[in-house]
């Protein structure tokens, strides 16, 4: 990375992903993996899907965790990862522990994470798009999550259905086509 960093923020966060990319390269497994049993199984119950989907936003929330404390500087740069860690986790918590009251509430449960992943992926992208080459896979990755979300809380039966077949995959596949 031979360019000129503006802010010491950003100067940081760059340091971080690209000092951690085998924790995005995981991330982006497991959505994919995710994406993929969702897809796969469209016959299966709801409470399967639930679960499945506990099970992702858990793993997902610790490896950011662990990847923002595996990067971590005197900056405050880690704050972005550490909120996506703590969203994934909670989101996983509340899921595995609640799954009867999760499946009622699913469609505004997971269009909100949707888009709140989105905006923390698309302001990282846009945060790090003078330090990073090839960093528009993570900003399209969050633009996609933000409409998907969008798309969910619009249209209930579509959003959810496009969601689980198009939205969660979407996130993880940038991750590891943005791996530094």
């Amino acid at each position: 990375m031979t360019a000129t960093r503006s802010h010491p923020l950003i100067s940081s966060l760059a340091d971080q992903v690209a000092g951690r990319w085998w924790v995005h390269m995981l991330r982006g497994l497991v959505a994919i993996s995710f994406g993929v049993l969702a897809f796969v199984w469209p016959g299966q119950t709801l409470l399967t899907l639930v679960l499945i989907y506990g099970a992702f936003a858990l793993i997902d929330g610790i490896l950011a965790i662990v990847g923002a404390l595996l990067g971590r500087t005197e900056s405050s740069a880690t704050w972005l990862l550490i909120a996506t860690g703590i969203l994934g986790i909670c989101a996983g918590a509340v899921t595995l522990t609640l799954p009867g009251l999760v499946v009622t509430g699913l469609v505004v449960y997971v269009g909100a994470w949707a888009m709140i992943r989105g905006l923390i992926d698309a302001f990282q992208a846009i945060q790090l798009r003078r330090d990073v080459p090839d960093i528009w896979p993570q900003l399209v990755s969050g633009l996609l999550s933000i409409a998907f979300g969008l798309l969910v809380f619009m249209a209930p039966k579509i959003g959810f259905s496009h969601e689980m077949k198009l939205g969660c995959p979407a996130p993880g596949a940038s991750s590891i086509v943005a791996v530094p």
